[in-house]
């Protein structure tokens, strides 16, 4: 510990004080931003964008759920997880486990777009009331 140290704690405290005040919004005093509203367009875009990447990430694990759950109407019997995926990359291949996405992609666009849209827009209107 510094000599002065005892006597500088109440300039410290005022110090960080002020600091804490002035980046309460994570930005200096002065600088805060006022946050840009995005059009609807825009948002939907966002929306499908973000649909779209949700629905491909998870599409390999859908399609081995979608194919599990047949397995008994194909009197294959139960399969483990495992088993199932190594079936899908076995008989068609990595790019069969994207297989029937697009219909899903497209779908999750169009709900997921509008959702973002208009949640957003809906936001703005009950705000200003």
């Amino acid at each position: 510990m510094t000599p002065g140290f005892p006597r500088q704690l109440p300039r410290l405290r005022a110090v960080l004080a002020r600091a804490q005040t002035s980046f309460a919004a994570g930005l200096p005093r002065g600088m805060a931003k006022k946050k840009e509203k995005a059009s609807v367009p825009t948002n939907m875009a966002i929306g499908a964008f973000a649909g779209a990447a949700s629905k491909t990430a998870v599409a390999p694990l859908e399609r081995v759920r979608l194919l599990l759950q047949m397995a008994p109407a194909r009197g294959e019997g139960s399969r483990s997880a495992s088993s199932g995926f190594s079936a899908v990359m076995r008989s068609e291949g990595l790019a069969g486990l994207w297989r029937g996405n697009g219909l899903s992609i497209i779908r999750a666009m169009l709900s997921k777009g509008i959702l973002f849209s208009s949640q957003d827009a809906f936001a703005g209107k009950l705000s200003q009331t």
